[in-house]
């Protein structure tokens, strides 16, 4: 009896101290949020495009100290971290730098309408609503804890599928040498070239070669893994971190998300995997990450390759661009709104189409990459076709497609999605599967900051197909024991 209350009171306390920590957390962040309000307005006050900026930050500050559930239930959890993350960039950092610049001549594109702008932060605004809401009314469903037996690692009884994979993949690689092209070393020797392939079943043998770098880590990640449980010595937990090097040191293509989502991925399998490494793992590879991410950077922000000069001057207003750029802040969403204003008309049901089928291996001739939103987005900005690197966040092309009250479905869809992939993280003890959830979690949580068709084909492009090669694999397996058993 003495014990069971013991453990009851134990469990109170820390209860309430975890409440505690998280309400004075969550007070100080809506503090600073708050304080940064006040800045933006002072700042703002007379600009009438701009006299909303204000009440992003106001209104995170609010929202985060009254809805806890955004918080409570990111320790743990990758996707709820990120969107964290994503919401503080978003409607704090970005306003701030965007009210300290705000005077400064636009660096590129069409400097969006006034009324475009107050619009643009409305949708914000709703947005902002919407994820708050959606995850304080359903995140206790996916996140509770469930009454599982948790076990670390389950391992490959079977390689035959994957390894056939892997060697299918590597063999494309040899025949085609455009292909290997499109992997570059994350120390950048001369400029890259966006490469157009003109190959039969280019989408097709993309996406195999692409496996390559999924299939050959978790491969060797659960080799050492089996080592290590026989002997555990931290040689294998090297080993380990060494079989990720193709994958966080080869971009595809110039994209940072290409090394940064699978490495954070191999990442939390190689935590769930050492935990008595956590400290070092994480280290280790957050500063490699660090490093890696860095010298792209150099490449993509300053033209920078290796040997040559190099000029880092940044000012305020190129990081309040950026800012605005990476997280579709109010220039992007104003324009969303002109280009309704301006091309509205020309944006149908066979745009929504196009958008759906864009991205999709195999199924991407079925769409004119002319008409997207991408597209008329591009083209509203820049006047011309020739360049499409901007795209339209998730709830612009929602709001293109389906109108203002319609505008929140596919967030709504998207944060279900992700809680849903989230949630299940924890509770994974197969490497294969905790790499796929994991990597479409991260995309997902960044829903406010990519388009649809960043997010939706990745399901169709490797989510599906990699999870029937890993089902078949198992599968596989399983009917080899019941054969020998029989």
């Amino acid at each position: 009896m003495f014990s069971t209350g013991s453990i009851t009171l134990q469990e109170r306390n820390k209860t309430k101290s975890s409440f505690v920590s998280s309400l004075l957390f969550r007070f100080c962040i809506s503090v600073v949020a708050i304080l940064i309000a006040l800045i933006v307005s002072f700042n703002t006050q007379d600009l009438l495009g701009n006299k909303y900026l204000f009440l992003l930050p106001l209104l995170y500050g609010v929202l985060f100290f009254l809805m806890p559930s955004l918080w409570n239930h990111s320790k743990g959890n990758v996707g709820m971290t990120i969107l964290n993350l994503v919401l503080f960039m978003r409607y704090v950092v970005s306003p701030l730098f965007r009210s300290l610049s705000i005077n400064e001549p636009n660096i590129r594109g069409k400097v969006p309408t006034d009324t475009g702008l107050n619009y643009g932060m409305f949708m914000m605004i709703a947005e902002l609503l919407v994820v708050f809401f959606v995850v304080e009314l359903f995140a206790e469903k996916f996140y509770r804890e469930k009454n599982k037996t948790r076990t670390l690692f389950r391992p490959l009884n079977n390689k035959f599928i994957l390894t056939m994979v892997l060697f299918l993949g590597i063999s494309l690689l040899l025949i085609f040498p455009e292909v290997r092209e499109r992997y570059n070393f994350f120390i950048v020797t001369e400029a890259i070239e966006n490469l157009t392939l003109d190959i039969p079943l280019d989408g097709i043998i993309l996406m195999i070669t692409d496996l390559v770098f999924i299939i050959f880590p978790v491969i060797m990640i659960d080799f050492f893994k089996k080592k290590y449980e026989k002997i555990p010595h931290f040689k294998y937990v090297v080993f380990s971190l060494l079989s990720m090097l193709p994958v966080i040191t080869f971009f595809k293509g110039t994209s940072r998300f290409s090394v940064v989502v699978p490495t954070i991925a191999f990442m939390v399998i190689l935590l769930k995997l050492y935990p008595e490494y956590k400290k070092r793992l994480g280290v280790i590879i957050g500063s490699v990450l660090l490093i890696v991410f860095s010298s792209f950077s150099l490449y993509k922000q300053f033209g920078y390759t290796q040997g040559s000069d190099i000029d880092m001057s940044m000012n305020t207003n190129e990081i309040a661009y950026n800012l605005d750029a990476y997280m579709s802040g109010p220039d992007n969403m104003g324009r969303v709104i002109d280009l309704n204003n301006a091309y509205g008309s020309n944006i149908t049901l066979e745009t929504l189409k196009n958008d759906i089928f864009n991205n999709v291996a195999l199924l991407s001739g079925l769409s004119d990459s002319r008409n997207t939103t991408s597209a008329w987005f591009n083209m509203f900005l820049y006047g011309n076709n020739e360049v499409t690197d901007q795209i339209v966040p998730l709830s612009g092309q929602s709001f293109l497609h389906f109108g203002s009250l319609g505008m929140p479905i596919l967030m709504i869809i998207t944060i279900m999605l992700m809680m849903f992939f989230d949630s299940k993280i924890k509770y994974e003890n197969r490497i294969e599967y905790v790499y796929l959830y994991v990597y479409i979690v991260m995309y997902m949580s960044m829903a406010m900051m990519v388009s649809f068709g960043s997010i939706y084909p990745i399901f169709t492009n490797l989510f599906i197909p990699i999870l029937v090669i890993f089902a078949m694999n198992r599968k596989l397996s399983l009917r080899k024991k019941n054969d020998r058993s029989g």
